[in-house]
């Protein structure tokens, strides 16, 4: 009976911790467009967490959270939707300029920002070049690996990736914020929503391309269709 009383009491003290750190009062489901005030208690909350528990800020001294934190309220306050919202909180997050701290998109949200085409490229010598396809799709529509993408949606490709993609990576170096740019997240977007790309082929001459974007689970599929069989099993006769 002892134990009981004091296996009682840890619980009881860990439940009272847990529910100080993670407060149903806090805690908010999805709706389109959450209210001002839920944004403005979200934005508080990812405030504290970086404040009191990010150790690098010895490492971004121009980094001034407090007054980034009063920046933000009115950009948050302006936001139309639970999408732009949190759009708001990833820019603010990537200021920290860490690869470990970042902003989610909620499960509702996935699809409508990280879906892309079965296709990747790099920044290769101020260019971008595609460095991978995996669907027939894409080279049915004559992309290959080497071609350089001059525009996106019709914006300079190099730019679209500063201007749309940049501001919302965290990345602690600059060959990482590239990568992530670049590779990971520049045609990651709303799933359906075609990307309009010209692109120059390996002998430089232009051509335009629009390209699907799927979600995560489709690439995969289309990953392991092109695949081919990863290894076969087979007994030899002595």
């Amino acid at each position: 009976m002892r134990w009981k009383k004091i296996i009682d009491q840890a619980r009881k003290k860990g439940n009272a911790i847990r529910e100080f750190w993670e407060s149903p009062a806090i805690l908010t489901p999805y709706k389109e467009n959450i209210s001002e005030n839920e944004k403005i208690a979200g934005l508080s909350k990812l405030w504290s967490e970086v404040k009191y528990n990010f150790v690098n800020f010895d490492l971004v001294p121009d980094v001034k959270w407090d007054a980034l934190f009063v920046g933000f309220i009115p950009r948050v306050r302006k936001t139309n939707s639970t999408f732009e919202y949190y759009k708001v909180l990833t820019e603010l997050i990537a200021k920290l300029r860490d690869g470990h701290s970042n902003v989610y998109m909620p499960d509702e949200l996935r699809d409508q920002v990280y879906s892309r085409p079965p296709m990747r490229a790099d920044l290769i010598e101020g260019k971008v070049i595609v460095t991978e396809t995996f669907s027939d799709e894409i080279s049915q529509k004559g992309i290959e690996i080497g071609n350089e993408i001059l525009t996106i949606d019709g914006v300079s490709a190099k730019e679209y990736g500063e201007r749309y993609v940049m501001p919302y990576q965290s990345a602690s170096t600059r060959q990482d914020l590239i990568k992530r740019t670049y590779n990971y997240f520049l045609f990651a977007g709303e799933k359906g929503k075609p990307i309009k790309l010209t692109l120059a082929d390996n002998n430089g001459k232009r051509f335009d391309a629009e390209i699907q974007r799927y979600s995560n689970q489709e690439l995969q599929k289309l990953r392991n269709d092109g695949a081919g069989t990863a290894f076969e099993f087979k007994v030899l006769p002595n």
